[in-house]
């Protein structure tokens, strides 16, 4: 794109007023609707709510495999179940307290990390923690 079309549309952009363009961005919003409006419609609350004889037992490649009757692997289609509900939650956070957790508190110390860094590069950079002798 050149710059004097790059300037147009800024200045298009500028003209704009935000009332418009927020109220047409939730036009464009409720316009859309949802994907799937119930996308649960058996109302289970967790993976384990899920019912075993949703599970297949057995499969067309290897009928005779004893591993589609262990509890783990029961367990784990459940899972696999319950993370491909598209009900809005993110795939990282579906399975519970110990998900948010982690997520948060891997939020809060990245945050905190950077803080430390950029604190630390203005004291290098300015030194603020040089004591001033009298």
């Amino acid at each position: 794109m050149s710059s004097a079309l790059m300037v147009k549309a800024l200045q298009k952009h500028r003209s704009m007023k935000v009332a418009a363009l927020v109220s047409s961005m939730a036009k464009r919003t409720l316009s859309a609707g949802a994907a799937n409006p119930n996308p649960n419609p058996h109302g289970w609350q967790s993976w384990r709510d899920i019912p075993d004889s949703m599970i297949p037992t057995s499969s067309r490649r290897d009928p005779n495999n004893p591993i589609y009757g262990t509890r783990r692997y029961v367990n784990f289609r459940k899972k696999q179940i319950w993370s491909q509900i598209p009900d809005g939650t993110p795939v990282y956070l579906k399975f519970g307290a110990a998900d948010k957790v982690l997520y948060y508190g891997l939020i809060v110390g990245t945050a905190a990390l950077v803080l430390t860094n950029v604190y630390h590069i203005l004291d290098l950079t300015f030194g603020f923690s040089k004591k001033k002798k009298a």
